[in-house]
C-alpha cells in the first residue's frame, strides 16, 4: 500500500477535527506560509514555518537598519534586542524583560567594560 493512502480510523479524523474547531489560535493560521499538502511539520531542528510578512520584514531589515547604519546599528539598537519581548505592530502590549544595563537610556559610558561576547574591553587611557 503506497504511502498517500494511508487514512486514520474515523474517530481519530473526528477527534482532530473537534480540536482544530476549539483551538485558540486558528484564526492565525492565514499568518503564516502554509504549502499545499504539507498538513503537519514536526521536525525539531526546525524554524517552524514563517510567516507570511517575514520576507517583507527581512528586506527592510537588510535595507534599512542593516544596510543603513551598519556597524552603528549594534550600538543604537541591536544591543538592546534581547531584552524585548513581543514588540512589533502585530502586538498589543510591550512587555520587557528586566531593564538591560546597556539600554538606549542609559550613559553609553557608564556600560560595563566588556564586549558582546563577554571579554573585558580595552578601555581607552584619559
Amino acid at each position: 500500500m503506497p504511502e498517500d493512502d494511508v487514512r486514520l480510523p474515523d474517530r481519530f479524523v473526528e477527534l482532530a477535527a473537534e480540536l482544530d474547531a476549539r483551538d485558540p489560535l486558528a484564526a492565525h493560521r492565514s499568518e503564516f506560509v502554509l504549502p499545499e499538502g504539507v498538513l503537519a511539520y514536526l521536525d525539531g531542528n526546525s524554524l517552524g514555518r514563517p510567516l507570511r510578512v517575514t520576507a517583507q520584514r527581512l528586506a527592510g531589515f537588510v535595507d534599512g537598519e542593516w544596510g543603513e547604519r551598519l556597524i552603528r546599528a549594534w550600538d543604537e539598537r541591536w544591543l538592546d534586542r534581547p531584552t524585548a519581548v513581543g514588540r512589533s505592530s502585530h502586538c498589543s502590549s510591550q512587555a520587557r524583560i528586566s531593564r538591560s544595563p546597556h539600554s538606549s537610556s542609559t550613559n553609553r559610558a557608564s556600560r560595563p567594560p566588556v564586549t558582546r561576547s563577554g571579554r573585558p574591553r580595552e578601555l581607552p587611557s584619559r
